[in-house]
């Protein structure tokens, strides 16, 4: 057992000793100290070690599937507010902050946040208008990326102002995993690593006070199921409060 000296201030030189209890040993030194006979646990040991075993392996899964869990979370609390469809792409009308209930916002642009469903509207075409800059990931928060080379090379999730558009606005034809059919040319054609994808526009400004003209530019998205650009729904671009 421990002993602790306490130094009383108002009587010089005297001092007081207690007996502090030693703290009782942690799960892990538990199972640090269990005994081992030529290096095997004992039998009565080893119902413990497996369940610590799946312990462990179930906090790595989790672990592994936040970029999932967060993603999934994103889009569940979008489609409650704004609903839900190719054709909804919310745009915050002012700078986010440390209130903001999304993963790693920035305050120096303004952001625009869709979710698409390749498994419901299977391939999709995304129209990006000229001066935009964004990201396409997919529900792993992976860029997705080109299918083969784009002017020599391949891409990853980027369009607009570092995309293959270089700025200059385009259609991406996003196909999903498991697309088979032909591929058409006039498209930058990108294939999701899963079948939601996550659309990140970012809209830049001069004056903090004034962001009507990157609402403007990303308004001009449009969303639509390959094939189907005169059926289609209308883009929607409901404004939420960062």
């Amino acid at each position: 057992m421990k002993k602790l000296c306490l130094v009383l201030l108002a009587v010089p030189g005297l001092t007081a000793c207690r007996q502090i209890p030693p703290a009782p040993p942690s799960h892990y030194d538990r199972l640090a100290d269990q005994p081992y006979i030529e290096s095997y646990p004992l039998k009565a040991d080893i119902g413990t070690l497996k369940q610590e075993l799946f312990f462990e392996r179930g906090v790595q899964a989790y672990l592994w599937a936040l970029p999932a869990l967060n993603m999934y979370a994103m889009k569940e609390g979008s489609e409650k507010v704004f609903g839900k469809g190719y054709n909804v792409l919310p745009i915050f009308k002012e700078r986010l902050n440390a209130k903001t209930l999304i993963t790693t916002p920035s305050s120096d642009v303004i952001y625009a946040l869709g979710y698409l469903d390749l498994k419901e509207d299977g391939p999709l075409v995304v129209e990006v208008p000229p001066g935009l800059q964004g990201v396409l990931d997919d529900f792993w928060q992976r860029p997705i990326r080109s299918e083969g080379q784009i002017e020599g090379r391949e891409w990853a999730g980027d369009v607009g102002l570092f995309g293959p558009d270089r700025g200059k606005g385009g259609r991406y034809l996003i196909l999903p995993p498991d697309y088979k059919g032909s591929i058409p040319s006039g498209y930058f054609t990108y294939r999701s690593g899963t079948y939601g994808v996550f659309v990140v526009w970012r809209g830049f400004f001069k004056d903090p006070k004034e962001l009507t003209e990157p609402v403007k530019v990303m308004e001009q998205t449009r969303i639509y199921p390959f094939g189907t650009e005169a059926a289609a729904r209308p883009c929607s671009f409901p404004m939420p409060q960062a």
